[in-house]
């Protein structure tokens, strides 16, 4: 019972270093918004794991704020899935970070469309609090609350609404 409790103690503890960390960015994007910055027009980045190439990352402007990427209009493509949203803010070490505006991830036959995000692209994760549609082979699923994991890939839904048409 000790183990749990200290288990869920620690889950606790990472969680709110997560979103204090993911804070800090949003802090530094408005910090940068305020300040005439240099930046980098059309950039295409490419991040390597054990297994070669495993996300390349586009924008129309990026920014850089010490190891805060900071990139306008993004794309980010992994061998399945394309990711695209108004703004991704990246922590160019952890490889965590947030999406902001108009979030779409699309594979070969489904769409998922949110508002906001956070991503962690080491563990190929996208989570959210906020409302997400999903449509896949004539269904649409609309839900509060998600998690979901791109090796295999899997949407976890915390409030779902089914709609078959």
């Amino acid at each position: 019972m000790v183990k749990y409790l200290l288990f869920a103690l620690s889950l606790l503890g990472l969680f709110l270093f997560i979103s204090k960390r993911i804070e800090s960015y949003s802090l530094q994007v408005q910090k940068l918004e305020e300040q005439e910055m240099g930046y980098i027009e059309n950039v295409q980045i490419k991040t390597y794991g054990n297994k070669g190439l495993e996300w390349t990352i586009e924008g129309e402007k990026l920014y850089l704020v010490q190891d805060i990427l900071v990139f306008d209009k993004a794309s980010l493509y992994s061998q399945d899935f394309v990711i695209k949203t108004q703004r991704a803010v990246l922590d160019r070490l952890s490889g965590q970070g947030t999406l902001i505006g108009e979030v779409e991830y699309h594979s070969k036959d489904t769409l998922m469309r949110t508002e906001n995000a956070h991503i962690d692209l080491k563990e190929g994760k996208v989570w959210g609090d906020g409302e997400i549609t999903i449509v896949e082979e004539g269904r649409t699923i609309k839900g509060r609350g998600y998690t979901i994991n791109f090796r295999p890939l899997s949407v976890d839904l915390k409030k779902a609404e089914v709609r078959l048409e």
